[in-house]
């Protein structure tokens, strides 16, 4: 009893630690009610008796918000130097809001990871133990990839992770963090086993599940083993996945198709492919590039959407749609001293009009100007094309600009001799 008392107790702390309800009803009220909610899940008995894995994933699951909210605060303070019982702005909704998501969204955030979670812990409780992991093993994933997402986001204004200056294993943890490889590595070996589970899952139903399962375990390690091996040839960890191209896409869909390869010729030498099915590897291949490529555009994704929610400054427009607007709106995005925030594109190209370049409408030509100006508030506008004197070939726009008090700057690149 003393046992569920304290476990109790942790997860009561873990909830009113994240409650909002705290906001409007106090620290008792919420504390009591997270302590009644954790000793609720306490004694939770699976419908399926079979299903041990529901008895531990279930409360997890239901708790995830509040376990990730206390485990990343918790981590963060006593690696910071602070007391991970003082209160502070550096929870997971503090983290999204400076993140650049309104508070409105960041308590839809949370409040969708909870969705999510509580459905996977309903259809953990109606499935047995082989297929849990199918919706158990991606939430995880998710966790992991949030809770990196939000351990990056600087919150105490001294330096953060004081406590790791100057040990013995410094230089090996700073080392191990600017080598984001070695998380790409530990995060496809995820992958790896669950796509090549999932296909096992997908191909074999009912009893042949629980042969073939046998199978997928003593086959798993040299699957692993293939499958980074053609990940390193064909150069799958020498990308930089924040700024993913088409030749990344190409490099990826080279490793997977390599890896399928690999994994034929290993089994059929190891195990001269008996039981084997070729659809499993079918499968494993489509499953492996998905989520390989997912996970990889998941921080361009995220990149981006912090940076443009993080644009603040003058309303400006581009004038050019073309490469050289692209470059412009990069740098805008990526270089915070600039203080521009975009508002859409000019160009001259009329059927370029409701187009749109990165995300940005194209909002007319330059005749459109005093529309645009009815319908937004413009500071000023950026020229992006090089190599045309604005002054003399675009007189009556430079005209209309300073008479509505609207300035005009140039776009260039230059390269100088040091």
């Amino acid at each position: 009893m003393i046992a569920f008392l304290l476990a109790g107790a942790m997860a009561g702390f873990l909830v009113y630690n994240f409650n909002p309800a705290s906001v409007f009803m106090g620290d008792c009220g919420s504390l009591t009610i997270g302590f009644s909610l954790s000793v609720l899940v306490l004694y939770y008995s699976p419908q399926n008796q079979n299903s041990h894995i529901a008895v531990y994933a279930v409360p997890l699951l239901i708790f995830i918000v509040p376990i990730i909210d206390t485990t990343l605060v918790t981590v963060v303070r006593i690696l910071s130097g602070r007391k991970a019982y003082i209160g502070g702005k550096d929870h997971t909704s503090h983290r999204l809001v400076l993140s650049g998501f309104s508070e409105r969204g960041a308590v839809l955030v949370l409040y969708g990871i909870g969705c999510m979670s509580g459905l996977s812990a309903l259809f953990v409780e109606t499935h047995d133990r082989f297929t849990s992991p199918v919706v158990i093993i991606p939430i995880l994933l998710i966790v992991v990839l949030l809770t990196g997402y939000l351990a990056q986001v600087r919150v105490y204004p001294e330096n953060e992770y004081c406590l790791l200056k100057g040990r013995r294993f410094s230089p090996f943890l700073e080392n191990l963090t600017h080598k984001r490889q070695i998380f790409l590595v530990l995060l496809d070996f995820c992958i790896i086993s669950f796509s090549y589970y999932l296909s096992y899952r997908i191909r074999f139903q009912g009893s042949n599940f629980l042969f073939y399962f046998q199978i997928f375990l003593q086959s798993l390690p040299p699957i692993i083993a293939s499958k980074f091996l053609a990940f390193y040839i064909t150069g799958v960890y020498k990308g930089i996945f924040k700024q993913i191209s088409i030749s990344d896409v190409r490099t990826l869909v080279n490793g997977t198709v390599l890896a399928s390869l690999f994994c034929v010729v290993v089994t059929t030498y190891i195990y001269r492919f008996e039981d084997f099915s070729k659809g499993i590897f079918i499968i494993d291949l489509f499953f492996t590039t998905g989520l390989v490529f997912g996970s990889r555009i998941s921080f361009r994704i995220f990149t981006d959407v912090l940076q443009r929610k993080k644009l603040h400054g003058d309303h400006i427009l581009i004038y050019g749609a073309g490469r050289g607007g692209e470059i412009l709106l990069r740098e805008i995005m990526n270089n915070d001293r600039l203080n521009y925030k975009p508002i859409g594109f000019i160009d001259d190209n009329s059927r370029l009009i409701d187009k749109k370049l990165m995300g940005y409408p194209v909002l007319g030509t330059a005749k459109n100007l005093s529309r645009m100006m009815d319908q937004h508030t413009i500071d000023g506008i950026l020229v992006s094309f090089q190599g045309v004197d604005i002054q003399s070939e675009k007189k009556e726009f430079v005209k209309a600009c300073k008479k509505n008090n609207i300035y005009i700057k140039q776009f260039e690149i230059h390269l100088r001799s040091l």
